[in-house]
């Protein structure tokens, strides 16, 4: 089996349980270089066991990475009956909010209700 290009150099071995979120970001700079360079060999197809599915991925995670993912639209269907039904949700929750405060006492001096 070929050696992991992957793998940490035996200078870089660590404790992962101790490291903070810090030093997460920091492998993952010193790293990203080798893995730009691992995913393009699997997209480009010179990983001779990367099926077409794993080279696709591979280019996509460059491709969003290098550019930004794609915007995704999402359609939203509803009737103006059900938006306007849930305004008027809202405003009698408001209105009784507004009477029930009418209705509690005024606070003492100390702050307290009672």
């Amino acid at each position: 089996m070929p050696p992991n290009p992957l793998a940490p150099e035996p200078s870089e071995v660590t404790d992962y349980a101790e490291m903070t979120e810090d030093d997460v970001r920091e492998m993952a700079r010193k790293l990203s270089p080798r893995i730009l360079n691992e995913l393009s060999n699997i997209a480009m197809g010179r990983v001779k066991d990367a099926s077409p599915s794993v080279r696709v991925a591979a280019a996509k995670e460059i491709l969003d990475r290098g550019l930004g993912k794609a915007a995704q639209f999402v359609e939203v269907s509803t009737s103006m009956s059900q938006i306007v039904s849930q305004l008027q949700q809202i405003q009698t929750v408001e209105s009784t909010a507004e009477e029930v405060v009418e209705v509690l006492p005024a606070p003492k001096p100390g702050g307290g209700l009672f």
